[in-house]
């Protein structure tokens, strides 16, 4: 009967957007850091070296097998099992130049020679440019590993190093080129303590590490003339391009080759978190425990899973939104709405007729329940002709809006103009009209009666009619006064105009009080008129309120209609989502209040895969929103007010309000 609920089906795959990369993250580096459990920070370094340990008695079991068997079928084998376990020795001094081996930088700095020298790595030399690496990924200017080359570099480079550098095997091989020249674009040697990847007080460390590669060299070539070259060559110089692969092999894969365009960065546009996020995990299956660069494909487990957070600027446009909702929910089809009045009144007039026929007390709290629903459905109804998803026809929309609302109370111009006020500056602390948080200094201002009769159920569900008398706390105007600040000056004959329908309203039920008695317009009218007031506070409040995570609210250059229409929640109201013509759709009636309620459902499924974690799932309800009762009570107790600095800001909360002492301080 409503637009307010929601279909809660599978979004569709074939409408799923495609994501963006390059896009700004909708997190920051912080809240990756806050969702690693702290013990994942603490380095054992009995743990490091009993992997150091492991990987040398593999190495030298290998040497020991391959000497002892010396068969050309066993030989293969040991090449890439012993490159394979370079590689690993590799990762290990790698973690050593990281400072993640251990706490201590002279234990690092010690393994890290030792193992990097043995697999002719420059300890030193290489840490320094991987640090660089790890400062600029992804920025083209100033990353240092397989960065991409710029047009204009690549164009001049002539055939022999375009084909060397792509062409495989031979970028594979390209490793221990790299330590003495660097990458194409680029000047410099690991090796040379002047070179213009080192820093003059980092010279040092690079002469240490170039002696220690010295010295492996050297024992290199007395081993050659101790077992001969092609001995060597077996048990060593294999093994070594077998590793030389594996590390050209990894690190380009963890930066390039996935099935989606990885973008790069220049200037502005880069950033450390942005940089990183173009990087790659990769599955190396068995091998992954070898080494640290792999990951492994477990489930993550949920309390690890990176909060997000809602109010980052999302990653998409309104545009995008709008995209995505097919074509014909935009259609309003003037005899399908009225079609919705129509049923709507004919349900509010056989329920009046059934309670004058049963009139008993028995019956007359089910009528209350039920015409008090019908009540509302009816305000939404009139909420349509207001926002001209109703029809295309001003006049039509005017003349249902105006019969409907003034049914209920509602002054239909007052209201409508007030409520365009709100969807256009939703989510604006200093701007929007429903529902808006109070800044801390308003709040504090305000006498403890006012606060209690605006937090403390049942009074904030009975608070509509007040709210068109005078607004809300802070806000000066009445919704029947056309010179309020509500309106412009061309807006006040449509103000005029809707207090003359409430007004006659009023008088109409002035006369039926004479007619049937106050007691029965009461029943009659009276207590469904106090119900549809608590389903409309009731609506409105949790739909800027009550979520499990808190939302924010916006102030200046922070807000935007976009930013502002995603603080908005859908609800699950169970039997009553086709009553209140699924009402709970209200994140797209909010961003687009121009569709038609009996589009809204299929408008949002359309969307979700747009908004991605943006859209908040509302909890699936059984026949009756009891759910809903403890969001609305738990929100009441904790929402008070924001505080008045900052453009993004949370509801906090006053613990003394419902204190017994509250009172007293007041």
């Amino acid at each position: 009967m409503g637009s307010l609920g929601v279909d809660f089906v599978s979004p569709n795959e074939e409408m799923e957007m495609e994501f963006d990369s390059s896009v700004f993250p909708p997190f920051k580096l912080s809240q990756i850091r806050a969702s690693i459990p702290k013990h994942c920070w603490v380095k054992n370094p009995w743990r490091s070296l009993s992997y150091v340990l492991r990987d040398i008695i593999i190495v030298f079991a290998l040497v020991t097998m391959a000497i002892f068997i010396d068969n050309w079928k066993f030989w293969p084998i040991y090449w890439i099992l012993q490159g394979t376990m370079f590689w690993a020795i590799f990762v290990l001094g790698h973690d050593c130049g990281h400072g993640s081996f251990s706490d201590s930088p002279l234990l690092n700095s010690v393994i890290g020679h030792i193992l990097h020298s043995f697999i002719l790595v420059p300890y030193h030399g290489w840490r320094i440019s991987h640090k660089t690496h790890h400062q600029n990924h992804g920025n083209v200017e100033a990353d240092e590993s397989w960065v991409p080359m710029p047009e204009k570099i690549y164009k001049e480079l002539d055939f022999a190093t375009k084909f060397f550098r792509f062409k495989i095997p031979f970028p594979l091989l390209a490793y221990p080129i790299y330590l003495i020249t660097r990458s194409p674009g680029k000047k410099g040697s690991h090796f040379n303590p002047y070179s213009d990847l080192f820093q003059p007080n980092e010279r040092k460390c690079v002469v240490t590490s170039t002696l220690c590669w010295t010295l492996m060299a050297a024992l290199l070539f007395y081993l050659r003339n101790v077992v001969g070259s092609l001995q060597l060559l077996k048990l060593y110089g294999v093994p070594y391009m077998i590793f030389v692969m594996w590390l050209d092999f990894v690190t380009y894969l963890h930066h390039h080759g996935h099935e989606e365009k990885l973008p790069w960065y220049r200037g502005k546009e880069w950033s450390y978190l942005r940089g990183g996020l173009t990087t790659i995990d990769r599955d190396y299956g068995l091998l992954t425990i070898m080494g640290s660069l792999g990951v492994e494909f477990i489930s993550p487990n949920e309390n690890l899973e990176l909060k997000f957070d809602s109010s980052a600027l999302p990653p998409f446009k309104l545009s995008e939104i709008r995209a995505a909702i097919p074509k014909h929910c935009w259609i309003k089809n003037p005899w399908k709405s009225l079609s919705y009045v129509l049923r709507d009144v004919v349900i509010v007039f056989a329920l009046v007729t059934m309670a004058i026929y049963f009139d008993n007390w028995k019956f007359w709290p089910i009528y209350w329940v039920l015409q008090g629903t019908m009540f509302w459905a009816i305000f939404v109804l009139g909420h349509d002709c207001g926002h001209g998803s109703f029809s295309d026809s001003a006049l039509l929309n005017s003349v249902v809006g105006h019969i409907l609302h003034s049914f209920i109370l509602v002054p239909y111009h007052g209201w409508r103009i007030s409520h365009k006020t709100h969807h256009q500056n939703h989510g604006n602390v200093e701007a929007d009209e429903s529902w808006v948080p109070m800044p801390e200094k308003l709040y504090k201002e305000l006498d403890y009666a006012t606060k209690l009769l605006r937090f403390k159920i049942p009074f904030p569900l009975i608070a509509y009619p007040l709210y068109l008398m005078r607004r809300s706390p802070g806000k000066k105007g009445s919704h029947f006064n056309p010179y309020s600040d509500l309106f412009q000056e061309n807006e006040r004959k449509f103000i005029v105009t809707s207090t003359l329908c409430w007004t006659l309203m009023v008088a109409l039920l002035f006369y039926l009080s004479t007619v049937v008695g106050f007691l029965q317009l009461l029943k009659l009218y009276g207590i469904p008129y106090m119900i549809f007031v608590m389903w409309l506070d009731s609506v409105t409040y949790l739909h800027h309120h009550g979520h499990e995570e808190k939302l924010p609210w916006y102030r200046g250059k922070e807000w935007s209609y976009l930013r502002g229409g995603l603080t908005t929640v859908d609800r699950d109201y169970g039997v009553f989502n086709n009553i209140h013509h699924d009402i709970g759709t209200h994140v797209i009636h909010h961003l687009f209040p121009q569709i038609p309620h009996y589009h809204l459902v299929e408008a949002t499924k359309a969307a979700k895969p747009v908004f991605g974690k943006y859209y908040r799932e509302p909890k699936k309800s059984g026949a009756i929103p009891f759910h809903l009762v403890e969001n609305l009570v738990k929100s009441m107790k904790k929402d008070h007010y924001v505080s008045d600095n900052g453009d993004i800001v949370y509801y906090q909360t006053d613990p003394k309000l419902f204190n017994d002492s509250g009172k007293k301080d007041k």
